[in-house]
């Protein structure tokens, strides 16, 4: 890794370090005492904050009695120097994804457009479950567990300096029925709610506003007080994390041109307000489980 500090990469790699380390019991004093380095590598290695060698994460693992595996694993970041990484789910959601989380929680502010549904560091305990199981991919085994990681994922909203976070939601996100009325009711409340709280803006992109940019798939955008803003674009079975400088450079003029076009946060409000009345019906009738439309399109 040669590039600049606190690259997506080196995030990603620190954490999967940290992890590791913490894995296996052993203080990061210690493990700096057992390699001869500083208190202060291990730290900055771990944060992102400097570059690691490929020599020195192969120390690092073997000192953690990493298996062989995973140290190979972990080194093929050093053979790949595109400006992005890509990071396989495997059998899991993009909410267990070490890197995302890290990325993400780091953060200082995040802003991010979604097309489809409601985005998951917003969606309610129900709707993600309601999602989750209409979406078919996970055993029924499983959703509990992926509920449970979604719903983790969401703390650094309510922690006591959260990132400031702008969600651009367009419209058909908003629209797409997602388990019974009951639960779009409260989803959409929930949106009115947290739009209230200080750090946390919500703007609806209506329909009506024709093709925008962002619309080839969601996004969000990351930045730190130090370091290279990210881009993370998650997909099935991917989530990929972009840092160049005209990555960032094209999803920033996305946003700004969201910005133009998206009802602002009081006509976003009132919009999700008559949205979730449009979703309240009897709870446990025909009524409830027959989805509604939400409010006029014009």
């Amino acid at each position: 890794m040669t590039r600049g500090n606190f690259t997506a990469r080196a995030r990603a790699v620190g954490a999967e370090l940290r992890a590791w380390r913490e894995r296996a019991g052993i203080d990061g004093q210690e493990l700096a005492r057992m390699l001869s380095w500083s208190g202060a590598k291990v730290s900055n290695m771990e944060c992102g904050r400097r570059g690691v060698s490929e020599v020195d994460a192969a120390m690092y693992l073997a000192c953690c009695r990493a298996p062989g595996d995973d140290i190979h694993q972990i080194l093929e970041f050093f053979h790949d120097r595109h400006e992005y990484f890509v990071e396989p789910h495997g059998n899991r959601l993009a909410d267990e994804l070490l890197s995302l989380i890290t990325i993400e929680t780091t953060a200082n502010a995040i802003q991010s457009f979604e097309l489809v549904v409601v985005p998951g560091l917003l969606q309610t305990e129900d709707y993600a479950r309601a999602l989750i199981t209409q979406y078919g991919l996970t055993p029924a085994r499983a959703i509990e567990s992926k509920v449970r990681a979604r719903k983790d994922r969401q703390a650094l909203l309510r922690r006591h300096r959260p990132p400031k976070c702008i969600f651009f939601l367009h419209e058909n996100a908003l629209r797409l029925p997602v388990g019974t009325n009951a639960i779009m009711n409260d989803q959409l409340l929930h949106l009115v709610f947290a739009s209230s709280r200080p750090h946390l803006t919500i703007r609806v992109v209506r329909v009506k506003a024709g093709p925008v940019p962002g619309m080839a798939g969601p996004f969000a955008l990351m930045t730190y007080s130090q370091g290279r803003p990210i881009v993370c674009l998650e997909h099935d079975t991917t989530s990929m994390f972009l840092d160049g400088d005209e990555d960032v450079r094209i999803y920033r003029e996305v946003l700004a041109r969201l910005s133009t076009v998206a009802l602002d946060e009081e006509q976003s409000r009132t919009w999700l307000a008559t949205a979730a009345s449009a979703h309240d019906r009897p709870r446990g009738t025909h009524d409830d489980v027959t989805r509604a439309e939400g409010p006029p399109l014009v």
